[in-house]
């Protein structure tokens, strides 16, 4: 299709100012000819096209038309928002972000489609619902099931692992503290999905997400700048069998986690 990594198309003719006011909110900065909003040592860029006027946009939701149901393809689309995150690693997580922000300021009467090239297509209040599989690929929550559950504890194993692999390679985070922070948070986020449907896993997977809970403790174990901690501390009310969310209790040793009988207890001294 495109290079484009998200677009969203809508039936609303987008003003201009009015898109340029939600941005600025947001913490965008105007260019020449599109928007950039920086936050956490990440990025994302924004153009606004009429698709009457833009042959790009008009071909992107013509193969996306070609592939949608009866319903899509009777919609009446106006205008496209490009969104080009770029290639830091919580860019994803920030673009997803803007786009479910953005949402809330469009008008709900109206049709809204957003395509992204990982994790395929969505329209209207599934943009609300937007949660993250991976890194890179997002899916509606409500949809959630034990074949999504498995790929994201499998790919949780991964991502984990390539963060201490990092980590051992730089001999410390190389100044990327800040990023590895962020991508920290969430992937917890992720982990506490997980968490919310166990009754949703096989026992296999049961044992797969013990080898996720062990990598978060390895990587709070082998840094010394305890990231993961800092990583939890908007996420201090979470319940304690979320445990991923108070490292700082962990690490103190006020809080003990045995993976192997699934417990989480305070220490009684």
């Amino acid at each position: 299709m495109s290079i484009i990594n998200m677009v969203l198309f809508m039936e609303e003719e987008f003003d201009g100012e009015i898109l340029d006011s939600i941005i600025k909110s947001y913490g965008g900065n105007k260019q020449l000819t599109e928007w950039v909003v920086e936050k956490s040592d990440a990025c994302f860029w924004v153009r606004h096209r009429l698709i009457e006027n833009d042959v790009e946009s008009k071909e992107i939701l013509t193969d996306i038309i070609q592939s949608s149901s009866e319903e899509i393809k009777n919609w009446k689309m106006k205008s496209a928002i490009f969104i080009q995150p770029s290639k830091d690693m919580n860019a994803i997580f920030l673009a997803t972000s803007f786009c479910k922000f953005l949402y809330q300021n469009l008008n709900k009467n109206k049709n809204v489609l957003l395509y992204h090239g990982q994790s395929g297509i969505f329209i209207n209040e599934q943009i609300e619902n937007l949660r993250f599989e991976n890194s890179s690929k997002f899916y509606d929550f409500r949809m959630i099931n034990h074949i999504l559950l498995e790929k994201m504890i499998n790919d949780l194993i991964q991502e984990f692992s390539w963060i201490i692999e990092c980590y051992e390679d730089d001999e410390g985070w190389d100044g990327k503290e800040i990023q590895y922070t962020d991508l920290l948070k969430n992937l917890f986020m992720i982990r506490s999905d997980i968490h919310m449907n166990l009754h949703l896993i096989s026992p296999k997977q049961v044992e797969n997400l013990k080898q996720v809970d062990k990598k978060i403790l390895s990587i709070l174990s082998i840094d010394s700048e305890k990231l993961s901690v800092f990583a939890g501390r908007d996420k201090r009310n979470a319940p304690l069998m979320e445990w991923w969310w108070h490292l700082d209790m962990v690490n103190s040793g006020e809080l003990s986690v045995d993976l192997e009988a699934g417990t989480v207890k305070r220490s009684s001294t």
